[in-house]
């Protein structure tokens, strides 16, 4: 018992992480305090005034309000520090893998329409409120649906500022999506800044979506985020794997404005991954479709950094900055493989102010733009995407494969899928999806120094998309570009070759081993060692190529080669190659000799019996001869002819006599 009351008394400390639950649609009969899906909240307010640090709160599908008042557009949701916000689960999953995370598709949604009448006309003015508050990274929301917002003055979604309490204020928000919030001057889905000393917020896998700043045209910016700093504050956000989707500012900043004040100040915002599509500006005199940069104050800092970003089809009423504008000192922004096209063509950069051009490094971008520098870039006058309305790369786009790897520090892309799926990284939002194929390689991979140490090998790409382009290396250097290569090693070496597909798709690297034997001999080097019926002789290259047509070898014997073939004989082995013609015959004959040497050898054409029936001594030249026989007087038989050179090589070969 007393072990009991110890344990009770251990789960009811403040100190003791619990998992709250909550769901909307709750059956009536539970105790309603979050110990279980049984018992589980209906409301999120109540499970978030429970909540202590190192709790984590897991929501249902369902939609959840700041308010059961339909009047109170005050009311907002706030996050705590240290606790872990996650959505997505249906009633009854107890492991936090089996929840869809997916705010596309969980149906858990934090909602502003109090009054629920489906307008934004007396909708909540804040949904989330993180002010006069510290949070970490540490605090986190995972898995929502944020929309509904209708912001009075700053913010409408989420507000993150540590408020006068001078408090950092940068929770971890991920997997939510940002849709159809309002306000009317900055920041309809998020505001980032204000008072607060430090306001650095992590977005991770989120979209923002229809989010609108601003009346009638008039005023309004950063429709989907608003980041401001000032007067020594920091507001540094970072966006990794995120989408700005028709977001539309009445001002400036179609999806972000980024603001640096009076002061010194620092916004830096940095994005990863990130697709920004269809994002506009409403007022002639504003810009920055995508997005404004507002760096006033020379002791300021704000330059953002764009890594594989997407622009496409961003712009306004006016053709000030397209895609990116900047007011103020300073770089526009730094790019690394990002790729941008139809943002408002040669005004797509827009800088006015003592505003520099871009630093863009490994990135693509329309040909008719301008106002950047730096390395390594590509223009295309075709459009690098599937479409108009999408920003993964088409079929052969130059951006595929064209990135600068180690500029990206993320194992995935927007799409969730390996950021390098080829030779190199994509350019861009998204890698270029690839299916892998196969590469074969012929050819002869034994080669004789000292006779012949070239080869020509083929490479063979199938199951890809024709036609391929080929790449053969030796270690990391480029040594031919053609299916076919002729390599001459000098010792046994290692090459590799890939192969390119007609869509940018690349086969895994295929090794292929071109082993070298050393065939050289004589006292320097000047002859070739071959293998004759199975005796080893050291002759020169012209006797060794005749040898070889007879079935010779490179390499002494013994060392694994195997003969192709050889005149018939009948004591093998001799090392005088013989071959008549014609056989059987009448009466003239050839006789063929292949010599290693010249000098003088006697011939013997013998019976059956072993008996001579004829013989003669000719001069022999190195390499081939040609001996003259009349074998008409003869019976009717086979006979044998032998030959024995100077150094008393010999050689036979049978005939028959008709």
């Amino acid at each position: 018992a007393c072990l009991l009351c110890a344990l009770a008394l251990l789960l009811a400390a403040p100190g003791f992480a619990a998992t709250i639950y909550v769901d909307a649609s709750v059956a009536p009969g539970g105790t309603g305090n979050g110990s279980s899906w049984a018992n589980a909240h209906q409301s999120l307010q109540t499970a978030l005034t429970a909540a202590q640090s190192g709790d984590q709160i897991w929501v249902a599908q369902g939609t959840y309000k700041p308010t059961t008042s339909t009047t109170d557009r005050e009311a907002s949701f706030v996050m705590k520090e240290g606790v872990k916000i996650y959505g997505g689960f249906t009633s009854g999953q107890m492991n936090l893998i089996d929840r869809n995370p997916d705010p596309e598709t969980n149906g858990t949604i934090l909602s502003g329409d109090i009054d629920g009448d489906g307008t934004l006309n007396g909708n909540s003015f804040l949904i989330i409120f993180n002010n006069q508050i510290r949070l970490s990274s540490a605090a986190v929301l995972d898995g929502f649906t944020i929309t509904g917002a209708r912001g009075n003055t700053n913010g409408g979604a989420m507000l993150n500022s540590g408020g006068s309490t001078g408090n950092a204020c940068s929770p971890y928000i991920a997997n939510c999506l940002f849709r159809d919030n309002y306000a009317i001057n900055n920041g309809a889905a998020v505001f980032n800044g204000g008072a607060g000393i430090e306001c650095n917020p992590q977005f991770v896998n989120c979209t923002f979506r229809n989010n609108t700043t601003g009346v009638a045209g008039l005023f309004g910016q950063g429709s989907a985020v608003y980041n401001n700093a000032g007067f020594g504050r920091t507001t540094n956000p970072q966006f990794t794997n995120c989408t700005f989707q028709n977001n539309s500012a009445g001002f400036r900043g179609g999806a972000v404005y980024i603001e640096v004040g009076s002061g010194g100040g620092e916004s830096v915002p940095i994005f990863t991954n990130c697709s920004f599509q269809n994002n506009s500006f409403g007022s002639s005199g504003g810009g920055g479709g995508a997005v404004y940069i507002q760096a006033d104050a020379i002791d300021g800092k704000s330059v953002p950094i764009f890594t594989n970003c997407s622009f496409q089809g961003n712009g306004g009423s006016s053709s000030n900055g397209g895609a990116l504008n900047r007011t103020g000192p300073g770089v526009l922004a730094i790019l690394n493989n990002c790729v941008f096209w139809d943002n408002g063509r040669s005004n797509a950069f827009s800088i006015s102010r003592g505003a520099s051009y871009a630093v863009a490094n490994h990135s693509l971008f329309d040909a008719t733009m301008n106002r950047y520098s730096g390395s390594n870039n590509l223009t295309t006058t075709v459009n690098p995407f599937i479409s108009s309305t999408s920003t993964q790369l088409r079929p052969g786009s130059p951006a595929i494969n064209a990135g600068l790897t180690s500029a990206n520090t993320t194992q995935t892309d927007l799409a969730g899928n390996p950021r390098v799926a080829g030779s190199g990284i994509d350019m861009g939002a998204y890698e270029f999806p690839c299916t892998p194929f196969d590469l074969a390689v012929s050819g002869n991979t034994l080669v004789s120094l000292g006779y012949d140490n070239c080869t020509t090998l083929t490479a063979s790409a199938s199951g890809g998309t024709a036609s391929y382009a080929y790449v053969w290396k030796l270690g990391n250097a480029v040594i031919g570009q053609n299916a076919s290569q002729q390599l001459c090693p000098e010792t046994t070496t290692t090459y590799t070759v890939t192969a390119t597909d007609a869509i940018g798709c690349v086969s895994e690297p295929k090794e292929v081993t071109v082993t070298v034997q050393d065939v050289r001999c004589g006292n320097k080097n000047q002859n070739v060692t071959i293998c004759y019926y199975g005796v080893t002789q050291c002759v020169s290259e012209k006797i060794a190529e005749r040898y070889l047509k007879l079935g010779a070898t490179l390499g002494g014997c013994g060392t694994g080669n195997a003969r192709i073939g050889a005149e018939e004989t009948t004591d093998a082995p001799f090392t005088l190659s013989l071959k008549a013609f014609p056989n059987p015959v009448q009466d003239a004959m050839t006789l063929e000799v292949m010599a290693p040497n010249a000098g003088a050898a006697t011939f013997e054409v013998l019976d059956l019996t072993g008996r001579p029936r004829q013989s003669r001594t000719e001069n022999l030249v190195e390499g081939l001869n040609q001996v003259e026989f009349r074998l008409g007087t003869l019976p009717t038989g086979m006979y044998f002819i032998k030959a024995v050179d100077a150094l008393g090589r010999k050689g036979a070969i049978k005939v028959s006599k008709e």
